[in-house]
């Protein structure tokens, strides 16, 4: 799915989270863009669903892959 999307000519952006936890939003998460994040162990959906809210007009997140974690 990612191949396909770098082929596609638009703009397009691959988040990879850990496991997924509940709780409120902390609005405190760590990423790395095009590398592997270190001890990404979980991510709470709700700073997850923050992130790609405040990303979706960041247009240094176009093309990227980006590693998320609390």
């Amino acid at each position: 799915m990612e191949e396909l999307g770098r082929k596609s000519g638009i703009d397009w952006t691959v988040i990879r989270p850990p496991r997924l936890t509940d709780g409120a939003k902390t609005g405190t998460y760590r990423v790395a863009y095009n590398q592997p994040l270190s001890q990404a162990r979980g991510i709470l959906r709700t700073d997850l669903a923050d992130y790609m809210i405040q990303s979706i007009s960041d247009s240094a997140s176009f093309q990227t892959i980006v590693n998320i974690s609390n």
